[in-house]
């Protein structure tokens, strides 16, 4: 079963008026097991079940509470969603082989923290596992808007293709990637069917990401990130 760090600190922010050890007592009247409780770092390791993608997070525990305790009642209400001129286009190629992408933006004012950068991973791979089923049904890739020129293409390219992925200073190929990278030897069987690899690339022909192994270097999240 996956597991989400939920802050004591964000426990008695959210519950003034409740004392911390009542709070946490609830934790299992929302469905979640307490795996442990680290005193030093103010972190409960919280766990829980894969069919419920909102408890992947410590925001969605605190929802569920808010709405055990009735302070908040009702679905989440989310605000200013529209249309955009964002586009990805999508090439014949990818239909054999991975065929439907999507994507969303979000924004707000102040950059990420790390504490949120690493509730923002941790809740990806809890995500890539379950739902995900490992990767193979779906991925979730998180990128800088920011280092993003638009319209972006969701395209095909060969084994000999290269880019810089995630957290490497230098460029590899597609097959480099496949059979030395760890998350290549991994999830590459997901896409390994032929002789063409799907990639999503912006109008500069930078990549963002090779889906569903491993994001391109140029828009990784960091604590500038506010898109």
């Amino acid at each position: 079963m996956p597991v989400v760090n939920v802050r004591m600190s964000s426990l008695s922010a959210s519950f003034p008026s409740i004392q911390l050890n009542e709070i946490i007592e609830k934790l299992p009247y929302v469905g979640l097991d307490i795996e442990g409780i680290d005193e030093d770092r103010g972190i409960i390791k919280v766990e829980f079940n894969p069919n419920r993608p909102d408890y992947s997070s410590e925001k969605g525990i605190l929802r569920a509470l808010k709405g055990l305790l009735e302070r908040e009642m009702g679905l989440p209400i989310i605000k200013c969603i529209e249309n955009t001129d964002y586009v990805i286009g999508i090439s014949d190629t990818v239909t054999d082989i991975r065929p439907v992408i999507c994507g969303v933006v979000a924004k707000r004012p102040n950059p990420l923290n790390e504490y949120e950068i690493s509730q923002l991973i941790s809740m990806q791979e809890d995500l890539h596992n379950g739902i995900g089923r490992k990767r193979k049904k779906s991925s979730i890739g998180l990128h800088d808007l920011d280092s993003i020129l638009f319209p972006l293409s969701y395209t095909t390219v060969s084994k000999q293709f290269s880019f810089i992925p995630l957290g490497e200073y230098i460029e590899y190929t597609v097959g480099d990637i496949l059979n030395s990278f760890e998350v290549g030897k991994e999830y590459g069987y997901i896409v390994n069917k032929g002789p063409k690899y799907p990639m999503l690339i912006d109008a500069q022909k930078n990549v963002l990401s090779f889906p569903p192994i491993i994001n391109g270097n140029l828009t990784k999240i960091s604590f500038n990130t506010k898109i």
